[in-house]
C-alpha cells in the first residue's frame, strides 16, 4: 500500500507543478485542478493510515 501513497503523492507534485500554468490559460479549470489535488491528497492520507503504526 505504500507504493499506492507514493503514486498518488507523485501524481499530486506533478498536478501542483502545472497548476500555475493552468491557471493562468483557464482559472476555472484550475479550481477543478486544485479540487482534485486536494482528493488524492485526502485519500494518501487515508491509505497512509492504514499503513502507520501507531507510536509507544
Amino acid at each position: 500500500m505504500a507504493y499506492i501513497v507514493s503514486a498518488i503523492e507523485a501524481v499530486v507534485g506533478t498536478l501542483r507543478g502545472v497548476d500555475e500554468d493552468v491557471d493562468a490559460e483557464d482559472p476555472t479549470s484550475a479550481g477543478i485542478v486544485e479540487d482534485l489535488i486536494g482528493k488524492l491528497e485526502q485519500q494518501a492520507w487515508f491509505l497512509s493510515s492504514e499503513i502507520r503504526k501507531p507510536v509507544r
